[in-house]
């Protein structure tokens, strides 16, 4: 899989044949951040409104996020994001 994000969506593409085939489009806009997680992607999306970022897991066949968590920055901090084993690890700072 490959996720290419765009500023309205991201789009998923299957690359395990000759030729890419486009598996789906999430209507996502300002995503930031897109890692896989077995059979889950998980993206980070700017708050267009705030200084809020929210992490949303989705399942690679679902249309809507089944879990999303929401931080809040201060002072424009830095969200630092990095894939785990069998989780999202996260920091916040400058």
């Amino acid at each position: 899989m490959i996720a290419v994000a765009t500023p309205s969506c991201v789009v998923l593409f299957d690359y395990a044949q000759e030729e890419p085939v486009l598996c789906r489009v999430y209507e996502k806009p300002n995503v930031t951040y897109i890692t896989f997680n077995e059979c889950h992607m998980i993206l980070c999306m700017e708050n267009e409104d705030s200084d809020d970022v929210t992490l949303a897991c989705f399942e690679l066949e679902g249309d809507e996020p089944y879990s999303k968590i929401t931080i809040k920055r201060f002072l424009s901090q830095q969200i630092m994001l990095r894939p785990g084993y069998e989780s999202i690890h996260y920091a916040t700072g400058k």
